[in-house]
């Protein structure tokens, strides 16, 4: 004998309800799934560090690096830093 009741109308009920539940378990995968693969695309895009602990340049290290390239012309750190 099965579990399941015998009447059409209350098959229907389960079958109903089992489908929203599979929509939402569905949905959670799908979040699981893309907040996973965004980890995974962060720590790809991430350099991997180096032996020695990174540290910010100070101003003169960074007048100096702005000396050797073109600075953004969007952000202007030249500006920032009196080069100009």
């Amino acid at each position: 004998m099965s579990d399941l009741p015998a009447d059409l109308p209350c098959l229907h009920v389960l079958r109903t309800w089992h489908a929203m539940w599979l929509a939402r378990i569905d949905k959670a995968i799908a979040t699981a799934e893309q907040r996973e693969a965004e980890t995974r695309r962060g720590a790809e895009v991430r350099p991997p560090l180096a032996g020695a602990r990174v540290r910010p340049l100070d101003t003169e290290q960074a007048r100096q690096a702005l000396v050797d390239v073109e600075a953004c012309s969007m952000c202007r750190p030249d500006t920032d830093l009196g080069l100009l």
